[in-house]
């Protein structure tokens, strides 16, 4: 019982020693790939299309097959080993072993084998767009969590600021009706920033579950996040050559596909040439109405004399049948059973095959125009990809850019905003300026510290998915 208690205990303290783990942004994406059923099912499609790739390599090699028959035969029907009709009833059983090799096909066979090799090429591709399409939305979703930690830590310090000025209102030298007024106001800002405060843990629970359900964990699960380290690229410089575009598996994955589509040209046209195969099989039978067979024996043969039926002499007008010395070797009859038989009946046969359309109502005609469209229309996808991709990595170069402009331009903001709050907090403390006037100046300061939120999180984000598209 004891070891029992004990075991609960520390099974309790790891699940909460769990529960106050940070996660990095390396961990959530981690997480998020093992656990998403997209890519689960990708890499299923990446296993079947290997196993088709190596099924393909071996449609070179020549085929064998066995096979075998039993059946009963009833009334009149062809004896399989004597080839005659009988009318008796008997059973009878097959034996086969055969093979086929084609010999030239119009580079089918060849051509297919590398099809399914471009189709586990394109799978394994489209695993990478996969991840990359992950990673861009787990990261969106964790700086989104932080901003809202962060943008809940500002609220709650600027419910504190007033919460303090209540507290100092008794201070003032002011009547009893001016001190109720300015209580009145910030009492009724206090309120107002209290709400913001639930608004924002509102915001800040759908940000969470917004990340664990990408992750797919429980809504329940604790999750501490932690700012990421992000490099500024503008400082080690943005790479503005072309190389490391041709990279990325959106447009390999085009290329490919371009490939798929020549290599399925090539199949149709192979389809229209002639087809010669060898194949060769060996054969047994067997039959019960062959119970026994005739041996010969070693020793001496019997000789008889024989009369002919064929050959005569005419001897007083009478024909005399002839009689000849016949020389017959000694036999015994034996019985001839369903595996001597099996194995004693066998034959071997081989046969040259040949095959060649001359007329199909223009269907492999049209499968290759057909092909020849697709091949087209995969060379234009490449195109219009290259496109969208130079274009988004060209507005995600244009975003570090100007996130990186807006955030500095935020800082110097903060800094001119928290020296005009600290005048008006003084100056609202000596009773020189109305609260509205000091409730402005702390909105103004808390609009910049949210600027800077914003834009330092714009500017990770999109530093981060340039890392993500260029591998930098």
């Amino acid at each position: 019982m004891k070891y029992n208690l004990l075991l609960f205990v520390l099974c309790s303290l790891g699940f909460s020693a769990h529960a106050q783990e940070k996660y990095s942004l390396e961990d959530c994406i981690n997480i998020a790939m093992q656990n998403d059923y997209d890519l689960k099912n990708k890499n299923s499609e990446i296993q079947i299309s290997e196993r088709v790739y190596r099924q393909s390599k071996s449609e070179k090699y020549p085929s064998l097959t066995t096979g075998f028959s039993q059946g009963l035969h009833l009334g009149r029907n062809i004896d399989p080993y004597s080839n005659h009709f009988v009318d008796q009833t008997f059973n009878s059983a097959r034996l086969a072993l055969s093979s086929e090799f084609t010999l030239f096909d119009g580079k089918v066979t060849k051509n297919t084998s590398r099809l399914k090799r471009e189709n586990k090429a394109i799978n394994e591709l489209e695993l990478e767009s996969l991840s990359l399409e992950l990673k861009k939305i787990v990261t969106l979703a964790y700086l989104e969590l932080i901003l809202k930690q962060q943008t809940l830590a500002l609220k709650y310090e600027q419910k504190d600021i007033l919460q303090i000025q209540l507290d100092r209102i008794a201070l003032l030298d002011s009547t009893q009706a001016e001190l109720d007024s300015i209580s009145t106001d910030v009492i009724a800002q206090l309120e107002n920033e209290k709400y913001y405060i639930v608004q924002e843990k509102a915001g800040l629970t759908v940000a969470r579950n917004r990340l664990l359900a990408l992750m797919n964990l429980r809504t329940d699960t604790e999750i501490d996040v932690e700012e990421p380290l992000v490099p500024n690229l503008l400082s080690s410089g943005i790479d503005n050559r072309q190389d490391h575009i041709l990279k990325l598996s959106y447009l390999r994955q085009k290329e490919l596909e371009i490939q798929r589509s020549n290599l399925n040209l090539l199949i149709k046209k192979g389809a229209k040439k002639p087809y010669l195969s060898l194949n060769g099989g060996l054969n047994s039978i067997y039959s019960s109405l062959v119970n026994t067979k005739i041996n010969t024996l070693d020793g001496e043969p019997l000789e008889f004399l024989q009369e002919s039926r064929s050959e005569f002499v005419q001897i007083d007008g009478q024909n005399i049948p002839l009689n000849r010395l016949v020389i017959q070797p000694k036999t015994e009859e034996v019985k001839f059973g369903y595996f001597s038989q099996l194995f004693s009946n066998s034959g071997l046969s081989f046969a040259l095959n040949f095959s060649y359309p001359i007329y199909d109502k223009q269907s492999r005609n049209t499968e290759i125009q057909v092909a020849k469209i697709e091949k087209i229309m995969a060379q234009n996808d490449l195109m219009r990809t290259q496109s969208e991709v130079q274009a988004e990595l060209t507005e995600i170069k244009s975003s570090i850019y100007s996130s990186e402009d807006q955030y500095l331009q935020a800082l110097k903001q903060e800094e001119t905003q928290s020296k005009a709050f600290d005048l008006s907090l003084r100056r609202f403390e000596k009773g020189l300026i109305s609260f509205s006037e000091f409730n402005q100046a702390k909105i103004n300061l808390e609009r910049a510290k949210s600027n800077i939120l914003q834009n330092r999180y714009t500017r990770y984000f999109y530093n981060l998915i340039y890392r993500y598209y260029t591998g930098k």
